[in-house]
């Protein structure tokens, strides 16, 4: 007993803190009357629009962080006993689950509403976790290559508006952000795919 606690009581405790993450405490109107001052003293620089930009940005990257955790955490508990490659999509899988569900529940509460994008976004995140600590195979680097063709799409999209918004004198912060952001995931997963591929040659090679 002590060891299926052990192994997961991890995850179901940390689905438990989602579950208040995404709660109405720290909707998005709550969560910017307190960062974006901060963002501001520390960016005086910075127009309206590109704090608020940063701060969508704050809040999509709890995403990554909750969900490539959870998933994590999930790969340590099905791992024993259970082939890698089996661990690694059910704890994918639960994640990607969890994460539907918990926007599902959201568009119920006063101050939020669910978002298929951020489902793609929870579920990516815990793919590219799982595939950081363990590579199960050709879905893997299936899943890479969609993943680095999706960030160059919105690299090249962001850019391409970002460049009409700017001839009409518009702010284009965000979408520079945003083109930042895909840009490092694209050369993040290619570092990712050739860690594979010097893994599967082996030392001798």
């Amino acid at each position: 007993m002590d060891g299926a606690l052990g192994r997961f009581g991890p995850p179901l405790a940390w689905m438990a803190a989602i579950a208040f993450f995404s709660g109405d405490s720290l909707a998005a109107e709550e969560t910017a009357s307190w960062v974006l001052p901060v963002l501001a003293a520390l960016l005086p620089w910075a127009s309206p629009p590109t704090l608020h930009a940063l701060h969508a940005a704050l809040r999509k990257l709890g995403h990554v962080v909750e969900y490539g955790i959870l998933a994590t955490l999930w790969l340590r508990a099905l791992g024993p006993g259970r082939p890698t490659r089996r661990a690694a999509l059910w704890a994918i899988g639960l994640s990607a689950a969890y994460a539907v569900v918990d926007e599902a529940r959201q568009s119920l509460t006063g101050s939020r509403s669910a978002s298929a994008v951020d489902v793609a976004l929870d579920a990516a995140s815990a793919f590219l976790a799982v595939a950081w600590l363990e590579a199960p195979g050709g879905l893997a680097a299936a899943g890479i290559t969609a993943l680095r063709g999706a960030a160059a799409v919105v690299t090249l999209a962001s850019l391409a508006v970002a460049l009409v918004d700017w001839s009409l004198g518009l702010a284009v912060w965000d979408l520079v952000l945003a083109a930042l952001g895909s840009t490092t995931l694209f050369w993040f997963l290619g570092g990712l795919a050739r860690r594979w591929r010097a893994a599967s040659r082996g030392p001798n090679h």
